[in-house]
């Protein structure tokens, strides 16, 4: 398999490379590298309302030792195809991109969380139903924040984003700020196109997650309507959707390898049926509430 050493030394051209790498190249204008093995500092000190409020509680003491175990092994399985490293503005240098890890207990069963903030940079929130049967999806919500984070360093040298956008997010049903719905692509995009690559090569996995090629479907499904998003409010500039437009034509190299000797396809399409059917409900709910302002503020 090309590693990202391999190709780093050379000038960058994404479409070139493995569909995961391109991925990354779009995104973020060069591809990040390993600079030691070291996993975040993990912390279990949330306060009982902070972890309410995000939908998870404390990880029980008898457990803790295990928890951080299973983390550590997900970040492990992450970073070896997905360097967790941001290149720092001052410099050419790498730097870790996840420095400190706030680790919840799900209050739902099989329900992963994870969350950051700009304001708090290399500080991230996970939290899962503990303890886990295999650390794949996991692993993927550990890319999904690492590229936040380099999202949020691109942000502060020069964004792309459209000043007071706003958008409809596949993932949240709704409307969402246009800083948001970007971010939501590419982290989505790199995170189904991981674990996606990753079955491709490897079968194996799914005998571990039976769900793992359907919850991959979903994600490349809403992917797409993110993507259409992006374009239909105009959220980015033009040369930014080029490259989420690239990004997207690697994504589905990925499905296509999927799709052969698999429900893969069949998956994708009724997730890619849902997401648009959603994304109608919505807008129809919306045009109902125009047709009733509009009827609320009219003479009679």
């Amino acid at each position: 398999m090309l590693r990202y050493s391999d190709v780093t030394t050379t000038p960058l051209s994404p479409a070139a490379l493995p569909s995961l790498q391109c991925v990354v190249a779009e995104c973020l204008g060069y591809l990040p590298e390993h600079i030691g093995p070291d996993a975040p500092i993990i912390r279990f000190d949330n306060s009982e309302s902070d972890l309410s409020r995000r939908g998870a509680r404390k990880v029980a003491s008898e457990i803790r030792a295990v928890v951080a175990r299973q983390f550590e092994e997900a970040y492990t399985w992450c970073e070896s195809r997905l360097p967790l490293t941001i290149r720092a503005c001052d410099s050419e240098g790498m730097r870790k991109s996840i420095t400190s890890v706030m680790i919840g207990h799900s209050e739902e069963s099989n329900v992963f969380l994870s969350s950051s903030s700009p304001e708090a940079p290399g500080v991230v929130f996970i939290a899962a139903d503990w303890p886990m049967k295999n650390p794949y999806r996991l692993a993927s919500l550990i890319a999904h924040e690492g590229i936040h984070q380099a999202l949020y360093q691109r942000e502060s040298e020069i964004s792309p984003v459209t000043s007071s956008s706003v958008g409809y997010s596949p993932w949240k049903k709704t409307l969402r700020p246009g800083r948001w719905v970007w971010h939501a692509f590419w982290t989505f995009c790199c995170q189904s196109v991981m674990l996606g690559e990753s079955v491709q090569r490897d079968p194996s996995l799914l005998q571990y997650d039976r769900s793992l090629l359907r919850f991959v479907a979903d994600l490349m499904a809403r992917v797409s309507v993110n993507l259409a998003s992006l374009e239909l409010f105009r959220i980015v500039s033009s040369e930014e959707l080029t490259r989420c437009d690239r990004a997207f034509t690697a994504l589905e190299r990925v499905a296509g390898g999927l799709d052969g000797g698999s429900d893969f396809a069949a998956f994708r399409a009724a997730a890619h049926e849902n997401a648009l059917q959603d994304m109608s409900a919505w807008a129809d709910h919306q045009s109902a509430l125009l047709t009733t302002k509009s009827g609320d503020t009219g003479a009679g």
